[in-house]
């Protein structure tokens, strides 16, 4: 049988599956029959992939239903794990038999869908009303022994539940009586309780979690209406949701996180593990670093360049355990454990041992003695990666942590052709094994994310200083899908650095005078980093414009001898459509200059390093969504205000040839 990875339910295998059970039903000898999965689960559910297309006959809930009306009892043998679409297909069987510790999960949600094959009918009638919302609108994981789900379950066992299935098939064909769950009546034993677990969760939603109130038709349907139209409702809700957008942007994002875990030139690696691990520096974020090789047993070594810096440090580790200590989040013996393989010096000689070395520079350090294989991860260009190899003697990688650095969510590697394969490999697996999703650049200024955004934020310089209004323009950004504006972000990270770090992107003898917009404003003001100190105002717990700025904006347009003040040329979503414009053109370009390995990475840094909404997917494919033509038209029109917006000559040729970024 043709089987997806993880006995994912691929049209082939569906197909398969449904023809194996026309043939058993057929076959006078067969009494009964029984599901399993090969391999170290029952099935994966349907492959993420294919609800980007056509559904495909048979689609579960057609096959679903062959098996519950099958004139033969089917038992289902789970063991592993049986997720969304494999726990449906389960739930169609007429009795299911678990091994201990089968993981079990509706989680549809978590790609902006509701079940569709049935289990928002079927579930419902088995467990009540309250246990199919706690499993299907939290699209956790749940354990087959869980009491809530008793009334799924015939029988648990500690081992191969293949044998207890297939005694209880034979049970039941003998008895010649079996049930469906379509036909159970358990989960409404209750009626008012089934109402008022329903309305419990109607009070709770907002206007914007139109998914959950699909989700709570269907569950309330299962009880006020026959199996046939509840199941019709489902089907139609699914489809619904499945072709909308913030669906499919979802999706994306989570199919982006599984490619972004595919690296051609690792394939084959298996590095050895890292055990030493060396902090240089004093960076903001090296306390954090410290604190997340503690967590996995690594022992730390800290080095600067005075010892007392070294041990502020990690005194600062001390006090993020005892705050976890005091939450009861670790015990006592956790915490004493962790901290015992934790070291802090001047000795540089401790880098001898290291496996990885997390550098923030600061430190000097001659050639020295290193291990072939040590990792060393320059931080944030706290220097530039090549000119640090020169001084230590030791290919180096550049490498850029999202905070919070103690639990990493994101991080970019930045290789070269002299970094050694099998120290990309451990780094690679060491963040990755923290949790993090690494996304691999090359060494340049602003690495992967700063360079993206760098589009976008000269962008709006560019604007403000032409007449746009600063928080006209901040609203544009948001209404994009960014979770903050530009000039907000900015601020947060204060006006100066911020004019820095892109005067460094654009590099040497760049002109751009909309940088003054920045360094006038830090000049005045305490260079932002808080609200009051650039351009917003903090009132109580809000942060709103600051009315101050637009009549210190109109004096200092004022004062610039070449601005240009005519944006009539832009029209509709002007703002939104220039500021994507933007950046869709330079990401455009730095796929071209092989700085990063798919359109999807580039999406993927945005979601979950910058919060670029996920129901949107990132910038790329919300352009694939509204269309590259107008962007295109867009940056034709702006690109005499500035360069950052004359098409790459892959825009013009992808909007010729009607491609997109993504199929």
């Amino acid at each position: 049988m043709t089987r997806g990875a993880e006995n994912a339910l691929v049209r082939d295998m569906r197909a398969e599956l449904s023809a194996a059970v026309a043939r058993a039903v057929a076959d006078e000898t067969v009494l009964g029959l029984v599901l399993t999965g090969l391999g170290r689960g029952f099935s994966s559910g349907i492959d993420i992939e294919e609800y980007n297309q056509e559904l495909q006959s048979p689609w579960i809930t057609e096959l679903c239903q062959e098996i519950e009306d099958a004139p033969k009892p089917v038992v289902a043998a789970l063991h592993g794990s049986a997720l969304g679409a494999g726990f449906e297909l389960a739930l169609a069987a007429h009795a299911r038999v678990a091994k201990t510790g089968t993981a079990v999960a509706l989680p549809e949600v978590r790609l902006g869908l509701l079940p569709g094959g049935g289990g928002t009918q079927r579930l419902p009638r088995l467990v009540g009303a309250q246990g199919s919302l706690k499993m299907i609108l939290s699209g956790q994981i749940f354990n087959a022994e869980d009491q809530m789900l008793a009334p799924v379950f015939a029988h648990i066992v500690p081992d191969d539940p293949m044998s207890a299935a297939i005694q209880l098939a034979r049970q039941l064909a003998q008895a010649g009586v079996w049930g469906k769950s379509s036909d159970s009546t358990h989960g409404f034993s209750d009626p008012t309780g089934y109402q008022r677990a329903i309305q419990s969760v109607r009070r709770k939603l907002t206007e914007d979690e139109r998914l959950e109130a699909d989700i709570l038709r269907c569950i309330e349907a299962a009880q006020l209406l026959p199996f046939d139209q509840a199941i019709q409702l489902e089907r139609t809700l699914f489809e619904a949701r499945r072709i909308s957008s913030s669906s499919r942007g979802i999706r994306h994002a989570f199919a982006a996180e599984r490619r972004a875990r595919a690296m051609p030139d690792l394939t084959g690696i298996i590095p050895k593990e890292i055990e030493k691990v060396v902090v240089v520096g004093t960076a903001p974020t090296q306390a954090d670093l410290v604190v997340a090789a503690l967590n996995r047993g690594k022992s730390v070594s800290i080095l600067t360049s005075e010892s007392v810096a070294a041990e502020q440090i990690a005194s600062r580790v001390r006090d993020i355990y005892q705050t976890a200590l005091e939450r009861g989040r670790i015990d006592i013996i956790d915490r004493d454990t962790r901290l015992r393989e934790l070291s802090a010096s001047d000795d540089r000689s401790v880098i001898s041992d290291a496996d990885l070395v997390l550098d923030s520079g600061g430190v000097v350090i001659a050639h020295t003695k290193v291990k072939p294989d040590t990792a060393w991860c320059v931080l944030d260009e706290a220097l530039y990666s090549t000119e640090r190899a020169e001084q230590v003697g030791h290919p180096t990688m550049a490498l850029r942590i999202y905070r919070p650095a103690y639990i990493p969510r994101l991080a970019e590697l930045a290789t070269n052709a002299d970094s050694p394969t099998d120290a990309v490999a451990r780094a690679v697996t060491y963040f990755s094994g923290q949790g993090a999703t690494v996304l691999r650049t090359t060494e340049r200024p602003g690495l992967l994310g700063h360079r993206l955004m760098y589009a976008l934020e000269r962008a709006a310089l560019v604007l403000v200083r032409a007449g746009a209004d600063l928080f006209e323009t901040d609203e544009a950004a948001e209404a994009l899908g960014f979770v903050r504006g530009p000039f907000r972000s900015m601020e947060t990270q204060r006006l100066e650095q911020a004019s820095q770090r892109i005067r460094r992107i654009m590099g040497p003898g760049t002109e751009a005078p909309e940088l003054g917009l920045l360094e006038a404003r830090a000049a005045l003001m305490a260079s932002g980093n808080a609200a009051g100190t650039g351009f917003y105002a903090a009132h109580e717990d809000k942060v709103l414009p600051d009315p101050a700025v637009r009549n210190w904006l109109d004096t200092w347009r004022t004062g610039q001898s070449d601005v240009r003040t005519d944006l009539s040329n832009i029209e509709g979503r002007s703002l939104q459509l220039a500021l994507h414009a933007a950046f869709v053109n330079q990401a455009v370009a730095m796929m071209e200059a092989g700085d990063v390995l798919r359109a999807s990475d580039i999406d993927l840094c945005m979601v979950k390093g910058y919060g670029f909404a996920r129901t949107r997917g990132g910038p790329l494919l919300w352009a694939d969504i509204q269309g590259l033509l107008p962007l295109l038209r867009t940056m034709k029109a702006l690109t005499p205000l500035c360069d950052i917006w004359r098409p790459h000559p892959k825009i013009e040729d992808m909007v010729k040839n009607g491609e997109r970024f993504f199929s």
